[in-house]
């Protein structure tokens, strides 16, 4: 009977857990530990993969799936955060109640009910959040890598800073 490679053995009867794996978080160094492989190994398994090689290309596209919901998740939540948004919480609201006697009018008792509500709290915009995706999608016009320039003993040199496109023009 012929030895099974490390991929039959070690990887494809567990797709499923790796996916579960995957769509959890973990990183490709903590995957192949628990599929006792090195993480050079796992990194070759699905290259081949998306090269099309079987029986790789199985593992490649479970993986590849797996990343999706969990990734446009995240990205979902750094494009609100970029914005700031409103959040309703529930909270319990003490509240003071008296009552009066009808006739004379004055206060007979006092007393302090719990009461459940909803308070709206604004989360303002993330400044960190904004440079990353503009530096991400509009790389034409956000850089955390400005050029350098300038001569050669330095003066005029721009590094260091960096440069923000003009977002208004005056009038």
């Amino acid at each position: 009977m012929a030895r099974q490679s490390k991929y039959e053995a070690n990887v494809k009867p567990h797709l499923e857990k790796i996916a579960d794996w995957v769509s959890k978080g973990a990183s490709q160094e903590e995957i192949a530990k628990k599929l006792h492989i090195t993480k050079s190994t796992l990194a070759l398994y699905l290259k081949k993969g998306r090269d099309g090689i079987e029986p790789y290309k199985e593992f490649s596209d479970c993986f590849a799936r797996a990343c999706e919901e969990p990734d446009d998740n995240v990205e979902a939540a750094l494009y609100k955060s970029a914005l700031g948004y409103t959040v309703d919480l529930q909270k319990t609201f003490k509240i003071k109640k008296s009552e009066f006697d009808p006739v004379t009018g004055k206060k007979i008792a006092e007393y302090e009910e719990l009461v459940t509500g909803i308070d709206q709290q604004h989360v303002p915009a993330n400044v960190e959040a904004q440079k990353f995706w503009l530096a991400n999608r509009r790389r034409d016009k956000w850089s955390y890598k400005p050029e350098t320039g300038g001569d050669p003993d330095g003066e005029g040199d721009t590094h260091g800073i960096v440069m923000i496109p003009e977002v208004m023009q005056h009038e």
